[in-house]
C-alpha cells in the first residue's frame, strides 16, 4: 500500500513516515503544496495523510483541487485545527476523516490503522457496487480478514490491545 504524508512539520512528517515504513507501508513525504500536487499527479496512493496548514494552499484548497482532477484518493486530515466548523469544512471538502495534533504516536497510529481499514473497505463497497460480482464479496472478505487480523498482531506485538 501507498501512502503520501503532506506535513510541513520535518519533525512530525519524518516521525510518521518511519512508523508506517515499519509497518511495511510504501510512504511518500512531501511538504508543500506544490510537491504534493505533483505527487497525486504522478503517483496512485490508496490514502493520502493531509495537513492542513501549509506554506502556500492550504489543505482544503488540496482537495478542491484533487476533486476538480477527479482524484478521489481517501484522505485522512492530521492537523492543528480542532474546532467542529473546521472539522466539518474539512470533511465538506472531501475528506474521508480528521484527526488533530498534539497525539500519542501509539494511541493515534492505533486509531489510523483502524480509520485506514474503515477507509478501504469504504473503497472495496465502492469498487463492489461498481462490478456486482459475487466473486468480489470474497475477495473483500478476505482483504477485511486480513487487515483484521494483521491490526491485531501488530496491537499484540506493540501492547496496544
Amino acid at each position: 500500500m501507498r501512502i503520501l504524508i503532506v506535513e510541513d512539520d520535518l519533525t512530525l512528517g519524518k516521525l510518521i513516515k518511519i512508523a508506517l515504513e515499519n509497518q511495511r507501508y510504501i510512504v511518500d513525504w512531501v511538504n508543500d503544496d506544490s510537491e504534493c500536487l505533483s505527487a497525486i499527479k504522478s503517483t496512485d496512493y490508496e490514502i493520502i495523510i493531509l495537513d492542513i496548514n501549509l506554506p502556500d494552499k492550504s489543505g482544503i484548497e488540496i482537495l478542491q483541487i484533487m476533486c476538480s482532477l477527479k482524484n478521489y484518493t481517501p484522505v485522512l486530515i492530521l492537523t492543528t485545527l480542532n474546532s467542529a466548523i473546521q472539522k466539518v469544512n474539512g470533511l465538506d471538502a472531501g475528506a474521508d476523516d480528521y484527526l488533530t495534533k498534539p497525539f500519542d504516536l501509539k494511541f493515534t497510529f492505533t486509531i489510523f490503522v483502524k480509520k485506514l481499514v474503515l477507509i478501504l473497505l469504504k473503497q472495496f463497497a465502492q469498487l463492489a457496487i461498481k462490478l456486482q460480482k459475487n466473486t468480489f464479496k470474497t475477495f473483500l472478505f478476505l482483504v477485511f480478514f486480513n487487515a483484521t487480523f494483521s491490526f491485531e498482531s501488530f496491537a499484540n506485538q506493540k501492547n496496544l490491545a
